[in-house]
Parts: structure tokens; sequence; C-alpha cells
């Protein structure tokens, strides 16, 4: 049986946190390079989730080179998803 949980089969990531959460985005200053926190939101009852980063688009992985023997064919690199602090 094949593992389909990460990579592009890979399900969506949830964090559980109390109503009342502040979520924030941390960005360096250009100049200063110093941490200045952005509010993206606030979790209540009303709006109990947010979508805070995109996740990436697997790869092809291994099994397709071994589809076609002795035909080389470039490999489709992943696209990264969003990285936040």
């Amino acid at each position: 049986k094949r593992s389909t949980r990460t990579g592009g089969n890979g399900g969506a990531v949830v964090v559980r946190v109390p109503p009342g959460t502040v979520v924030q985005e941390e960005v360096l200053e250009e100049d200063t390079d110093e941490p200045v926190y952005i509010d993206c939101g606030t979790i209540t009852l009303n709006n109990p989730t947010q979508l805070v980063a995109l996740g990436g688009e697997g790869g092809e992985g291994s099994a397709a080179e071994k589809l076609q023997r002795g035909v080389y064919r470039a490999r489709t690199p992943p696209r990264g998803g969003e990285r936040k602090r």
C-alpha cells in the first residue's frame, strides 16, 4: 500500500488555538532588519478558521523515472509553499 500522506497528496495542517488568539506575521524591516509584527486577524467564535500560508505542489517523485526505462525525461521540480515567521 502506498503512503499518500505527504507531498502533493498530503492533507492540510490545522493548528487548534483558543478563541481570542491574534494571528501575526513577522516581517523584517529593510533598513534596520528589526522584526515588525503585522496583525493578520483574530480567531473568534464567529471566525474560527484562518488560512495563514499556502502549501506547495508535490513533485513527480522517483516513480516517474521508472515508468520509461532507457528514456530520459527532465523532471518537473516541485513548487514550494509559503514560508512565514
